[in-house]
Parts: structure tokens; C-alpha cells; sequence
């Protein structure tokens, strides 16, 4: 798998005038999307994923790739980050959590090959109260 990672621009139009805004968030891919099985993975993930929120928390997922791209949150048209995990079992999940999305940066930050000789980074997805009836997930490794 090859990890890639990329920062993007937005560029907004406003009123004639227009802006360029800086978007800070990562995005990467360890899937290698240079052959026709890491292109269908990627594919497939974006068309049929399933939920990580539907999954629970506290079960184990074997994670061994991750790819994020931009997007934006279809109720609030706020932007945010669409969150692919795929799973040594063969399973594609999906999240739009920043917590989740801050976790899997990080998680390939420190093992930028998803630790592939053990089959994958061992996680759960935990979820921690906050004010207001929110709530933020996040991937804790076993």
C-alpha cells in the first residue's frame, strides 16, 4: 500500500471579488490507487460503505488502509471530511467524525504502513459526551 497525502484550496466566489481561502485539512490515501484493485477499492468504498457509526462501539476492526477526501455535511453545508477505513475482513467503513478523521491521521502518521505485517492496526471506536447533547468519536488502538 502507498500512503499519500495531499492539502487542498477552496476557492469561493464573492459578489464578482474573487478569494482564495486556505483549507488546512489533510487528506490521504493508503490504498494504492495506482492498480486496478486499489482504484476499485476506493471506488467501491465511495459507492457502498458502511456505516461506523452502525457498527458499534467498542468492537474490534482490524483497520489496513484509509482514505479521506473532502466533502461537505449535506444538512448544514458546512465542509468536513469523508472517512473510508477498509478492514482486514474485506469490509469498507465510512464516517463524516472529525474525531475519527484527527485519529486515523494520526494512526497513519505513526505507522505509515498500516502495520501490514500484522494484518492491520487493531482499533475501537469509542465516543465521548460533550455539552449540548454532541458527542465526538474517535479510533483507539488495542
Amino acid at each position: 500500500m502507498t500512503n499519500n497525502t495531499e492539502n487542498t484550496e477552496n476557492t469561493e466566489n464573492t459578489e464578482n471579488t474573487e478569494a482564495v481561502r486556505a483549507d488546512n485539512r489533510r487528506f490521504i490515501c493508503t490504498v494504492d490507487n495506482r492498480t486496478f484493485e486499489g482504484k476499485r477499492a476506493i471506488v467501491n468504498a465511495r459507492n457502498s460503505a458502511k456505516s461506523l457509526n452502525s457498527y458499534g462501539e467498542g468492537k474490534r476492526l482490524d483497520v489496513v488502509g484509509a482514505y479521506t477526501v473532502p466533502a461537505v455535511r449535506s444538512q448544514t453545508g458546512q465542509p468536513c471530511t469523508n472517512v473510508y477505513l477498509f478492514t482486514a475482513d474485506g469490509n469498507t467503513y465510512f464516517s463524516q467524525s472529525e474525531g475519527v478523521n484527527r485519529s486515523i491521521l494520526d494512526i497513519v502518521d505513526m505507522f505509515p504502513d498500516m502495520n501490514a505485517e500484522n494484518g492491520g492496526i487493531p482499533v475501537v471506536v469509542n465516543s465521548t459526551a460533550l455539552g449540548g447533547g454532541k458527542s465526538i468519536k474517535s479510533l483507539q488502538i488495542l
